[in-house]
C-alpha cells in the first residue's frame, strides 16, 4: 500500500508512514492488503491495467515541483554556495508544509554546520600551532616545521570540503528519488525540533 499523504510504498501492516508520520488507518495487528483487480489487472479494459501498473502519486511542494526534486535542490544548493543553501532552505522551513521537506531542508543546513564548524576547528589547531611555533621563535630554541603543519591542515581542510560535498551530493540524489538520506544523530536533532 501506499501512504496517502506522500506517496511512498509501505508495508501492508504500517500504522503511520515512516517518512512523513500521517497515520495509514491500519490497526495494530491488522494487515490491509493492496488491492488489485480480481483479474490481475490484465483485462481488456485498460482501466484495470492502469490501475494496477499505476505510479505512486508525488507530494508537490508549494512551487509546483515533487518534493524529492525541491530536496535534491536544496542538497545541491549547498554544494553551489552557502548562501544560496540558507535562501533555499529558509524558504522551505517558512513556507513549505511538508514535514519530510523541512527536515531535508534543516538536514542540508545541519551537514554544512557541522563541516563547517570541522574545518574551523582544523583552522584554529592550524593557527594555534604557528602562534606556538612564533612563541618558541621568540624564545630562540627552535622553530617547529611551519610549513609541515600548514600543508597538514591545509590537506585536512581540503578533505573536509571533499567529505562535505558527498555527503550533499548523494543526499541530493537520494532525495530526488524521495528516500531518506540517514544520518543518526542528526536525523534524531531534526525529529525532536521539527513540528508535525
Amino acid at each position: 500500500m501506499f501512504c496517502g499523504k506522500c506517496g511512498k510504498q509501505l508495508e501492508d501492516d504500517e500504522v503511520v508512514c515512516p517518512w512523513c508520520g500521517e497515520a495509514t488507518g491500519v490497526e495494530v495487528g491488522e494487515k490491509r492488503y493492496s488491492q488489485q483487480p480480481e483479474n490481475g489487472g490484465y483485462g481488456r479494459n485498460t482501466k484495470e491495467r492502469s490501475y494496477v501498473n499505476r505510479e505512486p502519486v508525488k507530494p508537490m511542494a508549494l512551487l509546483g515541483i515533487s518534493v524529492g526534486l525541491a530536496a535534491m535542490m536544496i542538497y545541491f544548493s549547498g554544494l553551489i554556495s552557502n548562501t544560496i543553501l540558507v535562501v533555499a532552505a529558509g524558504y522551505v522551513l517558512l513556507k513549505e508544509e511538508d514535514r519530510w521537506l523541512r527536515a531535508v531542508a534543516a538536514k542540508a543546513i545541519l551537514i554544512v554546520c557541522i563541516f563547517g564548524a570541522i574545518a574551523a576547528g582544523i583552522t584554529m589547531v592550524e593557527n594555534g600551532i604557528s602562534g606556538f611555533n612564533y612563541l618558541i621563535m621568540m624564545v630562540d630554541a627552535g622553530p617547529l616545521d611551519r610549513m609541515a603543519v600548514q600543508d597538514l591542515c591545509s590537506f585536512l581542510n581540503y578533505a573536509c570540503l571533499i567529505v562535505r560535498d558527498l555527503v550533499l551530493l548523494i543526499a541530493g540524489i537520494q532525495a530526488f528519488h524521495c528516500n531518506n538520506f540517514r544520518v543518526g544523530f542528526i536525523d534524531r536533532m531534526i525529529n525532536r525540533n521539527i513540528q508535525k
